[in-house]
């Protein structure tokens, strides 16, 4: 069990974001893997806009504002859900483009670009997939970089057994839907 270093909430680090301090720089620690003394804070977005305030160890050394906190967290998470695809694309576990997506049985994730069409985003919507995160803030060219084509509008994953990643995906979408 862990402590939001705002509003002292215990729970499991997994349902937490780790804080981490490398060479006097504050790293939202998505992974929670980087070696060295962790801070954690509860995913919501009073907490995070929090941070600077509440922990004088945050207040005294770090200068930026609650917009830098959201978009500095946005971004290592899509940095994390990128990476995490290419992995998967490595495997062999994603579907890529809408048609074959829309005639695979084993698809349980779709994340789709953000400038996808409204047809294509409707075709996608039809199948009543319960794990769409079409709001994920990653061009077609972005997605398409991380399955090493020019460009992908969706892609589907598979039966996917990381944890993490579920775990990571389902927080991005529960934490930025409030914005």
């Amino acid at each position: 069990m862990r402590s939001c270093i705002v509003c002292s909430n215990k729970a499991n680090k997994l349902e937490l974001i780790r804080l981490a301090i490398v060479d006097n720089n504050l790293f939202f620690d998505i992974s929670q893997k980087i070696q060295t003394r962790g801070y954690y804070v509860c995913y919501n977005l009073d907490c995070i806009n929090k941070i600077t305030t509440k922990k004088k160890k945050f207040k005294e050394n770090f200068e930026f504002n609650k917009l830098d906190n959201l978009n500095r967290l946005k971004e290592n998470f899509i940095k994390y859900i990128l990476k995490m695809i290419n992995i998967f694309y490595l495997k062999k576990e994603i579907i890529i483009g809408v048609k074959d997506i829309i005639t695979s049985d084993d698809v349980e994730y779709v994340i789709t670009a953000s400038d996808i069409s409204l047809s294509s985003l409707k075709k996608i919507e039809s199948l009543n997939v319960n794990n769409l995160f079409k709001n994920i803030d990653v061009t077609k060219l972005e997605l398409g970089k991380s399955v090493n084509r020019a460009y992908v509008v969706a892609l589907g994953i598979k039966k996917i057994k990381d944890l993490n990643f579920k775990r990571v995906l389902s927080q991005y979408n529960i934490l930025f839907s409030q914005e």
